[in-house]
């Protein structure tokens, strides 16, 4: 009999193939709405880091394409309504997209998705450039969020980050290049050693001639034995 899933709730166990795929309101409803208040995490799929904190490389590691995230925003400043997103010396979340309303049933706006994109200077031109890894950022809305200290520049959220698809197709094909190039290297040293007939090394004519002038000598010597000895001796050069 299959076992049940559940949360952490009510135990740990999941069933094999199980795949977390929450949509937005669930999100902010029941996850974001219990981390904001109680600021636990009970939910082992959705783990709790400072996404600012880390390359976003580092927080999917090497095995991931996606994970889900409570972390901690704080504003630049008490009154800004902009947030520090910088990420090591050289990077940030970046935005210029709107933030798209969430609704309880289609009715009651409960939170926001503000979709951010991952970006590095480059070092030419020190311009800011897309990474390929994209995070969508779900909060509260301001009836229902509340400080999550006593510093209240600071707000709890939920984050998803993920790969695009652009990088995947990108990494997926660098991981085959490796396995094409060995596959050509087999077929080239494979086509060099194998040697076609019309390749193998044929006979000169001077062969030919010594072996004809050794006949006739031999014929006019009447030297039956020492000519099937000479002949097997050149037959055994002409095959070396």
């Amino acid at each position: 009999m299959a076992q049940q899933y559940c949360c952490q709730l009510c135990g740990k166990d999941l069933p094999p193939g199980f795949k977390f795929t929450p949509d937005d309101e669930q999100l902010i409803d029941p996850y974001l709405l219990h981390y904001a208040r109680t600021g636990d995490s009970i939910w082992y799929y959705i783990v709790k880091a400072q996404v600012c904190e880390k390359e976003p490389s580092e927080l999917l590691g090497d095995d991931c394409d996606e994970r889900y995230f409570f972390t901690s925003r704080t504003k630049r400043t008490p009154t800004s309504s902009s947030y520090n997103r910088t990420v090591g010396s050289d990077g940030r979340w970046h935005s210029k997209e709107p933030k798209i309303p969430i609704k309880l049933a289609g009715k009651i706006t409960i939170g926001f998705k503000t979709v951010l994109y991952h970006q590095k200077r480059t070092k030419t031109n020190y311009k800011y450039e897309n990474t390929g890894f994209t995070m969508c950022e779900y909060e509260l809305h301001p009836s229902l969020s509340v400080p999550s200290s006593s510093n209240d520049k600071e707000e709890r959220v939920l984050c998803c980050v993920k790969k695009s698809q652009q990088k995947k197709n990108k990494e997926k094909r660098k991981a085959e290049e490796p396995a094409e190039a060995a596959v050509g290297s087999t077929e080239q040293a494979h086509h060099e050693n194998v040697v076609t007939a019309d390749q193998q090394p044929t006979s000169s004519s001077t062969d030919w001639m010594e072996l004809i002038n050794a006949v006739a000598y031999l014929e006019q010597e009447n030297d039956v034995d020492t000519f099937s000895q000479d002949l097997a001796a050149l037959a055994q050069h002409h095959s070396g």
